[in-house]
């Protein structure tokens, strides 16, 4: 049985979480100025999909992935909620 999508919604992510999500690692994993914070742990078991990335938003806001509070870029990627 396929689980429907009841809901879509928009999260902000630092370049790391968005990195981690499309290639599985950020390039900085295994450096000593890599990051701070586990990516996507604050998402992690939901439903990710990569959002417009050309929709990128400087903020001063934490990342809604990992919690990284760095004033930074953020890059949307959408979290799906099924039934």
């Amino acid at each position: 049985m396929t689980m429907a999508i009841i809901e879509t919604y928009a999260v902000w992510v630092c370049k790391d979480c968005m990195l981690h999500h499309a290639n599985g690692e950020c390039g900085t994993c295994h450096t000593e100025w890599g990051h701070t914070v586990e990516p996507l742990s604050k998402l992690s078991g939901e439903d990710l999909s990569m959002g417009d990335t050309d929709n990128v938003r400087f903020t001063w806001y934490s990342c809604e992935g990992c919690g990284d509070g760095t004033a930074d870029d953020r890059y949307e990627m959408w979290v799906h909620v099924h039934d």
